[in-house]
């Protein structure tokens, strides 16, 4: 089944490898560009490119059953990984954000659009997922079929209310924690794998088909996007990105699991909540100096708590906040 999933996951990487450029070239001339604030000159970079990635995606999963016969002739082998109806349903949600993502950087919806339409995208995993119970580090397990109020279960409210709200809360802290060249497509990348290896680790490798697809081409991507970038993923890029992340958390039970690993950005959005009950004034982005040193407004971000202490530039702190992440995954494969 793994070599299965690496095959789902080179074909992605190589297929949008392949087309990113072309997807820079016919951005820039269109017009879909934005300044990258963190260089000298401000250069306009082409953005919402990250749905090659998504498209990419799409043509891989919807080609899969044709991919896996001729792989299996050629191999010698009867094996078939199908795509179900839980892959489906993943591919449903994550187009959900997708779209919603492109409706955004159309209509530049408000703050309370971007927090509560999302909520809605997660109910068609009800079709498919119906948990009962829940495993709590150091506890055990926890039966949520027993009866909370008005003959509902706890299990019922567990599903209205914490899976949409976990859902919806991953792509947004993805995209609060970004703001350099490859940032956000690089942590994406690193929680994404790390799921995957936890998953592999734990012989939970069902219905791995889209994030292992998706793993490969956010990789290729990353590539255009790391320092000095010349693409930019825009508001698809994070919504995809942090849906699949949180849709996988939810699907195999490791809710706990990845609070862990998504720590660094929990901090990030308590520094900004911190703002706004200090009611001071949040500052999006930096300064550079004539060396390429990032000027820091403030300590109250994660992109910006390292700058503002030590001199450093904008590929020397994300590499930072790489490690600063995969210190986190880590811990959260050995111990949880």
């Amino acid at each position: 089944m793994t070599g299965y999933l690496l095959l789902a996951l080179t074909l992605s990487f190589l297929i949008t490898f392949v087309t990113v450029p072309r997807a820079i070239e016919k951005l820039s001339t269109s017009g879909k560009t934005v300044k990258d604030i963190y260089k000298k000159d401000n250069p306009q970079i082409p953005t919402n490119g990250a749905i090659v990635v998504f498209f990419t995606v799409l043509v891989v999963c919807a080609t899969w059953p044709l991919l896996n016969r001729i792989v299996n002739r050629i191999i010698g082998q009867t094996e078939l990984v199908f795509v179900d109806s839980t892959d489906i349903t993943i591919l449903l949600v994550i187009s959900l954000f997708a779209i919603f993502g492109i409706i955004d950087d159309l209509l530049d919806l408000s703050w309370s659009a971007k927090l509560f339409v999302p909520l809605l995208f997660s109910f068609p995993i009800f079709i498919i997922y119906d948990p009962t119970y829940i495993e709590i580090p150091f506890y055990g397990i926890y039966d949520m079929s027993t009866d909370f109020i008005f003959d509902l279960a706890i299990s019922d409210v567990f599903k209205l209310f914490v899976i949409p709200l976990y859902i919806m809360v991953v792509p947004n802290l993805i995209n609060m924690h970004s703001g350099y060249n490859g940032l956000q497509t690089g942590l994406s990348s690193i929680l994404l794998g790390s799921i995957l290896i936890k998953c592999i680790i734990d012989s939970n490798i069902d219905n791995l088909l889209v994030p292992s697809t998706f793993l490969g081409g956010m990789f290729a991507f990353w590539y255009y996007n790391k320092y000095p970038a010349n693409i930019f993923e825009g508001n698809i890029g994070s919504l995809c990105m942090g849906s699949i992340v949180g849709i996988i958390l939810v699907l195999k039970d490791y809710y706990f699991f990845g609070i862990f690993i998504l720590i660094p950005h929990i901090v990030d959005f308590l520094m900004l909540i911190y703002l706004r009950v200090k009611s001071l004034p949040f500052i999006k982005f930096g300064k550079i100096d004539d060396k390429g040193i990032i000027i820091a407004p403030n300590p109250i971000k994660m992109k910006f708590l390292l700058p503002y202490y030590f001199r450093m530039t904008e590929p020397q702190v994300v590499k930072y906040l790489y490690l600063i992440t995969i210190i986190f995954c880590c811990g959260g494969i050995l111990f949880l």
